[in-house]
């Protein structure tokens, strides 16, 4: 497995891509066995999603990191390290990635110096206070 970080969706964007989906902190796993991660149509979660960050390509296909408000049927949430133990550790650095990155955007939503809220800046993954220009990144 492949993995080429981004901030934006390259274009044109992939019919499936893999969608590392997380509820109250825990990854979604199928709820099948084996509960094998696998790309999906984006718009299987898209009703769901309130946070939606783009990671890059994995294998040739996008790869999102989304939260989710609650978990969809057909899927069971999963702490991140118990499902980790049966990734590869390209796939196991992705979820991590994605995790990482959910965690980071719902911390900063508000500016740590002024409390204004921030806005998420469309040329890198950073957010920036409108009132006191205060820009927050991933750490």
């Amino acid at each position: 497995m492949i993995f080429v970080p981004a901030v934006q969706a390259l274009q044109p964007g992939t019919d499936l891509a893999w969608c590392l989906a997380f509820v109250n902190g825990q990854l979604l796993l199928p709820d099948v066995e084996p509960a094998l991660l696998q790309p999906q149509p984006l718009p299987v979660f898209d009703a769901l999603a309130y946070s939606r960050h783009y990671l890059g390509r994995l294998d040739g296909q996008d790869c999102w990191a989304l939260g989710l408000r609650e978990l969809p049927s057909g899927w069971r949430a999963v702490p991140l390290r118990g499902a980790m133990l049966q990734f590869s550790d390209v796939l196991m650095g992705v979820a991590a990635r994605a995790s990482m990155v959910l965690e980071w955007d719902r911390a900063h939503r508000f500016c740590g110096v002024c409390a204004t809220p921030t806005q998420a800046q469309p040329h890198e993954r950073s957010r920036k206070c409108p009132a006191c220009g205060h820009s927050a990144y991933p750490r």
